[in-house]
């Protein structure tokens, strides 16, 4: 399979996630890579902090994320 794409943003964490996110919204094509499948929801220690919130909260995704049964940290 063949894609013509500006750019190829390989690993869908958070990291590659936001930039293929905020790369689409600026009209460049983009494909994201993922090796995974599915996306776990076992526990595997990753937590949101404050500088994570931050950013999500300027890109207006922190809401969007909060109403997909985000849970806070409150210690």
């Amino acid at each position: 399979m063949n894609y013509k794409v500006d750019v190829c943003v390989v690993g869908a964490g958070p990291g590659g996630a936001l930039l293929a996110y905020l790369l689409a919204k600026k009209n460049v094509s983009v494909l994201l890579l993922e090796q995974h499948a599915a996306v776990g929801k076992a526990f595997r220690g990753e937590h949101l902090n404050e500088e994570g919130e931050a950013i999500l909260k300027e890109h207006g995704l922190f809401e969007k994320i909060e109403q997909l049964g985000l849970l806070r940290m409150e210690n």
